[in-house]
């Protein structure tokens, strides 16, 4: 058994922001970003893993690269030196939902390739156990992935395999993206943060 955390939307205030402002999650050309990328989610990354610091964010863009998009983290924000050259813009026009999410530990069996459908079952069942009626499969952190399709973790500079922080379901924090999942990875030796897309 393994501890994994589910988000779950709060009514409270907490440190983990529903679509917060891209001042909050870009370091500069905050213009530029808001036109490419759509914040959904900032979490702090202490409370996935106490040895990490500052904050990551799950950010939509209308293409699934190969690989993934990486940025660079500074302690709470992003500075991104990439190509904007792919399909969307004017990611400030959509849909924004504001709010906040707790996380929700659940004692879980490991995720393997063999057990997937036993293990979301077994969210829903310790999930209503605990109180938590709508906790998702799709929003959790500090485990290991429920890949949509394949196993694509990215690789840091060094070649060694990124540090998994979570995944969360585009369609649940943003009405008008598609229903990918956002999978992110984070080397903290080298402060970069990568996030794969995945579509079903």
């Amino acid at each position: 058994m393994t501890q994994v955390l589910f988000g779950k939307k709060s009514k409270n205030k907490t440190n983990h922001r529903i679509c917060p402002p891209i001042e909050d999650v870009f370091d500069n050309d905050h213009e530029v970003n808001s036109n490419w990328f759509l914040p959904l989610l900032s979490v702090e990354l202490r409370e996935i893993n106490p040895n990490w610091n500052g904050f990551a964010h799950f950010v939509y863009h209308e293409a699934n690269r190969v690989g993934g998009i990486t940025f660079r983290k500074s302690d709470q924000k992003y500075s991104y030196s990439g190509p904007y050259g792919f399909d969307g813009a004017d990611m400030a026009e959509r849909d924004r939902n504001s709010g906040f999410i707790e996380l929700v530990a659940l004692d879980m069996p490991e995720l393997t390739a063999h057990n997937s459908s036993e293990w979301i079952e077994t969210v829903h069942t310790r999930g209503k156990l605990a109180g938590h009626r709508n906790l998702s499969y799709s929003d959790h952190f500090a485990a290991c992935p429920y890949w949509t399709q394949g196993d694509e973790t990215p690789l840091d500079p060094d070649g060694k395999p990124m540090q998994f922080v979570g995944q969360i379901r585009a369609d649940n924090y943003s009405d008008e993206v598609a229903d990918s999942d956002l999978f992110l990875f984070y080397s903290p030796k080298h402060q970069l943060v990568t996030q794969i897309d995945q579509c079903t």
